[in-house]
């Protein structure tokens, strides 16, 4: 099944008070209208199916469950799944089980999943292990998420929470 690809996930505005589990939040982007310095963004949580209002409703952020996010974490749903059916989204670090991502038991490369504005679509964009010895020959290739499967990518983390896994300790 495909997610609906304007589902966003981002951590709340306060993510750094919260328990660790209570940082993310899904739903649909919407921003206060304003630029700059008093633009706000924020998500509506768990909100799975397509908003049919009008941009002149009139919302009540507590009453449908809104919350104001970090702009800087926002991660668009790329509308797939990983092999343990969790939604992918923009900004997550995928281990995939083939050559040159897994290669002799062991992890050589990760996939890092962005957005591409050049050619408007998800990529996946392969970095080094730094625990891995290998030679990096792969670092940086670029790969449409559309050619391939990604029922053999699993999800270990994303570049917000977990730049260890390419940054190196």
């Amino acid at each position: 099944m495909e997610y609906n690809r304007f589902l966003y996930k981002a951590k709340k505005k306060n993510w750094r008070e919260l328990p660790k589990d209570d940082w993310w939040t899904q739903g649909y982007l919407f921003d206060n209208g304003y630029s700059d310095e008093e633009q706000r963004f924020f998500v509506g949580g768990l909100v799975i199916d397509e908003y049919t209002g009008t941009a002149c409703d009139e919302w009540d952020i507590n009453e449908i469950d809104f919350c104001e996010i970090d702009h800087e974490t926002i991660c668009q749903c790329t509308g797939l799944k990983d092999t343990n059916g969790k939604v992918i989204f923009e900004h997550d670090i995928l281990e995939g089980n083939f050559y040159p991502y897994y290669y002799d038991g062991k992890y050589n490369y990760y996939g890092l999943c962005n957005w591409f504005e050049e050619s408007k679509s998800f990529m996946i964009y392969t970095i080094k292990n730094p625990k891995s010895n290998v030679t990096g020959i792969s670092q940086g290739n670029t790969e449409l998420m559309e050619n391939w499967n990604p029922e053999v990518w699993r999800i270990v983390g994303n570049e917000f929470d977990n730049p260890e896994l390419f940054l190196g300790e």
